[in-house]
């Protein structure tokens, strides 16, 4: 194990080898997540960074209601609300 600290914030790692399985599942999912992500700003709108705990990631447009919902384990689960409309959050361009 190892541990990293930077002032008040400190941040302990776990080594452990992973499978190829774990590695490709892991590139996938990343590939995915970039691919709505791009498709999000697209409509406009601005998504922050993803949270993810297990199996199960969020992203939220910072200007609007907008968000992306996603459970990886098993069969792919998205809940996209609100991201194929224009975002709210943006200015009108008159």
């Amino acid at each position: 194990m190892a541990t990293i600290r930077d002032g008040e914030v400190a941040i302990a790692v776990k080594r452990r080898e992973y499978s190829d399985a774990e590695v490709r599942a892991e590139l996938e999912r990343g590939e995915r997540l970039r691919g709505l992500a791009a498709d999000a700003r697209e409509h406009g709108h601005a998504l922050s960074p993803w949270l993810r705990q297990d199996d199960e990631s969020i992203a939220v447009c910072t200007r609007c209601t907008a968000h992306i919902y996603v459970r990886t384990g098993g069969e792919w689960a998205v809940d996209e609300a609100g991201l194929w409309d224009r975002c709210e959050g943006l200015a009108d361009p008159d």
